[in-house]
């Protein structure tokens, strides 16, 4: 019988609409599916009120929609709604303040007057129960599943000054309080909306570079407005100076600088024209443009770049898993400390400041800056990140990359250029310099490396067939050419195959290739390459900050202690295998601490995966893309890293301030409550400032810019 295949696992991504605002509704979110058979919540984003799960076989979506809606939450797939939280509308928090205006000044202009108390319990009990009425529904849903939250304290609080108001009602108590009731409705509402553009901003940093929403598609008839989403490979488009290319594609009419900017924060726009490649996001300056479409908006570079974005962004830090821990307590630690206050005060003989009292406390002990405190620093951090030119694959990067000590750094393509050049072709007696050449281009045509590249642009177009070509990182390329084994690599490498290969002068600057067919050495090419024009400030300004930079490079000593020189490193590594390489992060890290890793190579990833920060350069080999946590912009690699270990200690300290007011808002406010020197309005008011200061202050990052004078 044959066996079957299970079905793979799939993943799900949902917008949260309501229900979702602190640590602990996460943390309630996560409860609600835990015993979910075969749903695993992969992550949870605050700031985007999004949940991302990874679902078995078998597990409809709308079961999971439902199970969400039984403990509070309103959820849709994210691909059927606009995407993110949903601004909510302001107009409830002014029809509360009003009423709660009401209330407080029949308080205060006719409190004798017969009509005066029951007016201010209208006015209140019309708060809760009106613009109110979605906390209060929030709140039992959550005591119906066992669970307290944020709807829970802000419930409890509005039915405890109801409560209050109709007892000194019924007792002739001379302080109502029913306008906290209001109040409370009013803040909290007015801190929601306010907090929940603030998210928007911070979630727009992340998605700065969003793609334009239409393009001008080209058809036999003419020009067609249609929806980017939409465009498919193949497709023609026009872009007309000052818009934004809506697609990776190919210029096939026109000529225009492109600027690419928010791809790779290169600030100087560069000319491109027909045949040349250009991607969406970017913006064409000067010129109009037909492009043909080669790639769906899924799969442009612009989606994987917001796409490794939205997933660093979910990360969760240390400080992030505390904050959740101590929201799980939280909630009903605030609630035995209002009615340990309530007692005593009551004890004391003064129980109506024993209900104030309460009151405040149940209001003003809220977790959400907590909760906000990492992720909201995050969104903006990275936002801020990729206008720099450094896209951020882990977010979890960010809090290592500030505790790192020391730098390793390639040279080939990093340090450097990575443009090499042929600068000379030394041959075997009786060997033509162009048929060297040749042979070792076929075998380095399918190799991604930038000596290989530099061979095969030097060779030109015809080229021999290579077959089964192998890649030996650290060593070298072998393949069959026209029926024989042709080695291209290092010295050492073709010197343990047993080849004899003559000694180089070492005083000759430049880099070696051998080449050798079967057991004969043929000659070498001899390649030059040049310092990054950015390379010696960003190296000075690594000093500057404290860390040391090491070079560790596959090539000759001469031409690493030629480039080291020039940029002013003075630890240097040549010779080095891929495992060499790691050895020297890992010593590099029991010297002085946590390195950061840079590399563009194939050789590259062993020592980028060692790091505790590994970083690639874009556009170098996809397994050292995979390797490292940033993605550092080709044109200016050394610069973004700079930018980006400045940036991570900007973010870690910003995150800190956000804990430390966080905790220091709690630590004063409560205690002042349960003294009852906060009346219940002003510890609504209290609450809802405590959560817009911190996402006041993480949003600095998206402005942040490093000191003058430290960066190249």
């Amino acid at each position: 019988m044959p066996e079957r295949c299970a079905a793979p696992a799939r993943s799900l991504v949902l917008d949260i609409h309501d229900g979702l605002h602190c640590a602990a509704c996460v943390q309630r979110l996560r409860h609600a599916l835990d015993d979910v058979a075969g749903a695993e919540v992969v992550a949870v984003d605050l700031i985007a009120r999004r949940v991302h799960l990874r679902l078995a076989a078998g597990i409809a979506d709308e079961a999971l929609l439902e199970r969400l809606q039984r403990a509070g939450f309103r959820a849709a797939p994210a691909s059927a709604a606009a995407g993110g939280s949903q601004m909510p509308s302001l107009r409830p928090a002014l029809l509360a303040g009003c009423l709660a205006i009401v209330a407080a000044a029949a308080a205060l202009a006719a409190p004798d007057q017969r009509w005066s108390g029951p007016l201010q319990l209208a006015a209140g009990a019309l708060a809760a129960l009106w613009p109110g009425r979605g906390l209060l529904r929030a709140a039992w849903r959550a005591l119906r599943h066992g669970r307290a939250d944020m709807e829970v304290l802000l419930a409890l609080g509005i039915g405890a000054a109801l409560a209050h108001a109709a007892s000194g009602l019924l007792l002739g108590w001379p302080h109502l309080h029913a306008d906290s009731a209001a109040a409370i409705v009013a803040f909290a509402l007015l801190g929601r909306g306010l907090e929940a553009r603030a998210r928007a901003r911070a979630r727009a940093a992340v998605l700065a570079v969003a793609a334009p929403l239409s393009a001008r598609r080209l058809t036999e008839s003419g020009e067609e407005l249609v929806d980017g989403a939409a465009l498919r490979p193949g497709d023609r488009v026009r872009v007309r100076a000052g818009e934004q290319v809506p697609a990776d594609g190919v210029i096939e009419r026109g000529t225009s600088e492109i600027d690419e900017a928010l791809l790779s924060g290169e600030a100087l726009p560069v000319a491109k024209g027909p045949g040349d490649r250009v991607h969406a996001g970017s913006l064409a300056v000067n010129g109009e443009l037909e492009i043909r479409v080669t790639a769906a908006a899924r799969d442009t570079r612009l989606a994987r770049i917001i796409t490794a974005m939205e997933r660093a962004a979910l990360a969760q830090l240390p400080l992030a898993r505390l904050a959740d821990r101590l929201a799980a307590i939280f909630v009903p630690a605030a609630i035995a400390l209002a009615a340990l206050a309530a007692l005593a005060w009551t004890l004391a003989g003064d129980p109506a400041r024993g209900w104030t009292a309460a009151l405040s406390v149940l209001v003003i002990a809220c977790p959400c800056a907590f909760g906000l405190a990492t992720p909201a620093a995050l969104a903006a951090a990275i936002g801020r990140a990729a206008r720099g030119g450094i896209v951020v694959r882990d977010g979890a990067a960010l809090e290592a990359l500030a505790e790192v000590r020391a730098v390793v750094l390639d040279k080939t393509g990093t340090l450097t250029t990575g443009r090499l050049a042929l600068n000379a072709c030394i041959c075997a007696a009786g060997e033509e310099p162009a048929q060297v050449l040749r042979l070792a281009a076929a075998v380095e045509r399918g190799v991604v490396h930038p000596l290989a590249a530099a061979i095969v642009r030097a060779a030109g177009a015809e080229l021999p067939r290579a077959e089964a070509v192998q890649v030996l990182p650290g060593r070298g390329a072998l393949g069959w050419v026209e029926g024989r084994c042709v080695r291209v690599g290092s010295r050492d490498w073709l010197a343990a195959q047993g080849i004899a290969v003559p000694e180089a002068d070492p005083a000759e600057p430049g880099l070696l290739v051998q080449v050798a067919v079967a057991e004969r050495w043929l000659g070498c090419l001899r390649l030059r390459d040049e310092v990054r024009p950015d390379a010696p400030a960003a190296i000075a300004g690594c000093a500057a900050l404290g860390l040391e930079v090491a070079l560790a490079s596959g090539d000759r000593l001469p031409e690493c202690r030629r480039v080291a020189d020039a940029v002013g490193i003075a630890r240097v590594h040549a010779g080095c295998s891929p495992e060499d390489k790691a050895a020297v992060v890992a010593q590099l890290t029991a010297e002085r601490g946590p390195c950061l890793a840079i590399g563009d190579g194939i050789n590259d990833a062993p020592m980028l995966a060692r790091a505790a920060v590994g970083a690639a350069v874009a556009g170098g080999a996809d397994l050292a893309a995979l390797a490292g946590q940033l993605v550092l912009d080709a044109r200016r690699p050394l610069s973004a890293a700079l930018l980006a270990i400045a940036l991570a200690r900007a973010t870690r300290r910003t995150i800190l301030i956000n804990f430390v007011w966080a905790a220091g808002y709690n630590l004063l406010a409560l205690p002042l409550a349960m003294a009852g020197s906060i009346a219940p309005a002003w510890a609504a008011a209290a609450m809802a400032l405590s959560s817009l200061a911190v996402l006041a202050n993480s949003l600095r990052l998206a402005r942040w810019r490093p000191q003058l004078g430290r960066m190249p």
